[in-house]
């Protein structure tokens, strides 16, 4: 199963052969993501310290900033849909902010930079 890649080198007294088996792979089900009724805004972006969240409606929210290795580094509920994040203390980088429902449901995912 899958395509085996390998390659052999000799040069008279050794011989060298490498190579890999690439395993196969199945697509069980995909489902498609209902896209949000509300209208979510994360401003500025590139941020220094505080990030502002905005929703143009009142549900709660909750908002979790991420870092590329996948660590929660930050985790607020904003009841009336918007509020301030304060990140200041995080070092320059590329985070994610995930954006929840009062439900847990994912609404969206923003990428934002700290710089200093």
């Amino acid at each position: 199963m899958g395509e085996p890649i390998s390659e052999t080198v000799t040069d008279g007294n050794d011989t060298l052969t490498q190579g890999f088996q690439q395993g196969a792979y199945s697509i069980v089900s995909v489902s498609e993501v209902d896209a949000p009724d509300v209208n979510i805004t994360v401003y500025p972006n590139p941020f220094v310290s505080t990030l502002n969240i905005k929703s143009d409606g009142n549900d709660p929210i909750r908002i979790e900033a991420i870092d590329l290795q996948g660590n929660v580094i930050s985790d607020q509920s904003f009841e009336n849909g918007q509020g301030q994040m304060d990140l200041g203390n995080l070092p320059e980088a590329i985070y994610l902010l995930r954006v929840y429902d009062n439900n847990g449901k994912q609404l969206k995912v923003f990428k934002i930079q700290k710089v200093e």
